[in-house]
């Protein structure tokens, strides 16, 4: 549906928005399943009051909701300010869920051509960047270096093990006062 919706209006501009309740299995385990459904519940309800005509909301598994919005990086900070205070009406008074409990993250859509699941993905890799004083972090080149950074040092650990690259160096604990070691520390450093 949303790749039909970028497909059909080649000039609109989009934003992917992602929503994701932090620590959701802790609220399961705390108040229980039948609990937990209704803050996922009350959670889709509020967020379905502020989608617009020619815009999608989808809950794509536990606690993670997507939403294709017809706007650009201002508007969406202020329809999502709207979308978590209703969240902070409906959810902390019985369930102590504020907006600092929901991770967001956004992607201005640029590219139609890629896959749309690229896309969606781009706006949860956002929110995994967020700080703590930001409202929502927006996916940019600046996540993106840095994926491919943590990718390139990913593929690499399985040589460095077989190279034995990995060193280990033990380094001696003394106590202030004393000359005897009083322990020791073990510090590995990749040689890369």
């Amino acid at each position: 549906e949303g790749e039909r919706l970028l497909r059909e209006h080649p000039h609109q501009l989009y934003t992917i928005l992602y929503l994701n309740i932090r620590n959701f299995k802790r609220f399961n385990q705390r108040f229980g399943v039948r609990d937990g459904d209704q803050i996922l519940l009350q959670t889709y309800l509020t967020l379905r009051e502020h989608i617009h005509a020619g815009e999608l909301l989808a809950r794509t598994s536990d606690d993670h909701f997507f939403l294709l919005l017809r706007c650009g990086r201002e508007e969406t900070l202020r329809r999502l300010d709207e979308m978590l205070e209703g969240l902070e009406e409906r959810l902390t008074s019985c369930f102590h869920i504020d907006r600092s409990s929901i991770a967001q993250g956004a992607y201005l859509v640029r590219n139609r051509d890629s896959d749309f699941l690229v896309l969606l993905d781009r706006a949860r890799v956002a929110s995994t960047y967020q700080r703590q004083t930001e409202t929502c972090r927006f996916y940019d080149d600046a996540i993106s270096r840095q994926t491919e950074r943590e990718l390139a040092l990913d593929d690499s650990f399985q040589s460095a093990i077989e190279n034995h690259e990995f060193q280990i160096y033990i380094q001696p604990k003394v106590r202030p006062g004393q000359t005897q070691k009083s322990g020791g520390e073990v510090l590995v450093r990749w040689q890369h």
